[in-house]
């Protein structure tokens, strides 16, 4: 916290208050010294006195909002002067808040905290639309690009630009569905965990453990966080996207959910474009239906946004029963994220009593039909069981997928 106030009792009574909440701070005696030193100091949230010799807290906050430094810094202005114009004056300049004087700590504090929490939804919603926007032109260079070179090219060069990533790299195994003892890097950007060239798996026991258990890995090597993504075609590990984090950047569950998700998209492109397992070395070349591939990928993009946004839970499975897809409401209704569903079988979220409800509909795939209204009994994430209406349909069977939508009827 940066407190700014010409008057040495309040800036003593505001730095109690606030190391009393335990809020790291410093305090200054003027304008001036706020706007020499705040991007050295870099504040979380700004108290700033109104009155003051000049530059007063009016001009402070004109400048702090035309820098671009500090130009979404949170600002709370403190003022003793009982008018409602003042104020209104202080939030056209810029303040995002304002406490008059004499002010209860308590206040003060809560003010604080809740500039902090909007702060944190702000640069939470600016990543995901980073985020948005970072699968929104992969998607749209893929659906572009059938060339499997091209595509993991892609796939690595996008990632390495991330502010977290140090570098990123494809390896894809010599033979297919992981019986191979070497891979090959066939793309790489930035510093990847991997040295270019071909790989003993034998020799990573990291790599080997992710191909075993098919699930993603992230931990720490030479101070530096490094995650592995399985690249699965038909569940069975055909290659591995390798990542390295900054030093001192540290990869959140968010950040690695974000991560297994482009790479499934990266998997998706490859096995429409059929040309993963004629990847054995890196001057492999590649013979792909491309029709077929861009027929894939546009029917597939039709239902995406309204699976997204479906006030249903909705999921899309193959024949099997293993899950392929899975939108939000889903997984707020299942109690899972995104990445323990992708790859399960439906069956694992049934109560043992309802596996019968399961086989049935199983069976009525294998048939051609497609049950509705089917009450399924399920154990969400937190333990807790609920009871599912599920509805199936055949709209993608010719991507070999099924939908399944589903409510919650628990309470009916």
């Amino acid at each position: 916290m940066l407190v700014v106030d010409d008057d040495a009792v309040s800036r003593h009574v505001l730095s109690l208050a606030l190391a009393h909440a335990e809020m790291p701070h410093v305090a200054l005696a003027s304008g001036a010294d706020a706007l020499a030193r705040i991007e050295e100091i870099q504040p979380s949230v700004v108290l700033l006195d109104l009155v003051m010799p000049p530059p007063d807290g009016y001009e402070v906050l004109r400048l702090l909002r035309s820098r671009r430094t500090t130009h979404d810094v949170p600002i709370v202005v403190l003022t003793a002067v009982d008018a409602d114009e003042e104020v209104a004056r202080a939030f056209d300049a810029g303040a995002d808040d304002f406490v008059r004087k004499p002010f209860k700590p308590s206040e003060l504090v809560a003010r604080i905290r809740g500039q902090l929490r909007l702060r944190r939804m702000v640069g939470e919603l600016e990543k995901r639309e980073r985020d948005a926007q970072l699968v929104l032109e992969l998607s749209q260079a893929l659906a572009a690009n059938l060339d499997a070179r091209a595509i993991l090219d892609t796939v690595v060069q996008r990632l390495g630009a991330m502010p977290k990533i140090a570098g990123a790299a494809v390896i894809v195994l010599q033979e297919p569905r992981g019986r191979a003892e070497i891979g090959f890097i066939v793309a790489a950007a930035g510093e990847a965990p991997e040295a270019p060239g071909s790989v003993q798996l034998r020799a990573h026991p990291v790599l080997e453990q992710v191909l075993a258990s098919r699930a993603p890995y992230v931990g720490q090597d030479e101070g530096s966080f490094v995650a592995y993504f399985p690249i699965l075609q038909e569940n069975a590990p055909t290659g591995v996207l390798t990542l390295r984090a900054h030093t001192g950047a540290t990869l959140e569950p968010h950040d690695v959910s974000f991560l297994h998700t482009i790479t499934n998209t990266m998997a998706v492109a490859l096995r429409n474009a059929r040309v993963v397992q004629r990847l054995r070395d890196e001057t492999k070349e590649v013979s792909v239906a491309r029709f077929e591939a861009e027929r894939r990928l546009r029917t597939l993009q039709r239902y995406a946004d309204f699976f997204e946004s479906g006030a249903d839970g909705i999921l899309v499975i193959d024949p099997e029963g293993r899950i392929l897809f899975s939108n939000p409401r889903a997984q707020l209704m299942l109690g899972h994220e995104e990445a323990d569903l992708t790859g399960r079988a439906l069956v694992d979220l049934a109560l043992p009593a309802d596996l019968d409800v399961i086989g049935e509909l199983h069976e009525g795939f294998a048939r051609g039909y497609y049950p509705q209204g089917v009450d399924v009994r399920v154990r969400r994430g937190d333990g807790r069981v609920v009871v599912l209406s599920l509805n199936t349909s055949s709209v993608l069977r010719e991507e070999d997928a099924i939908v399944c939508s589903f409510r919650d009827v628990t309470q009916e």
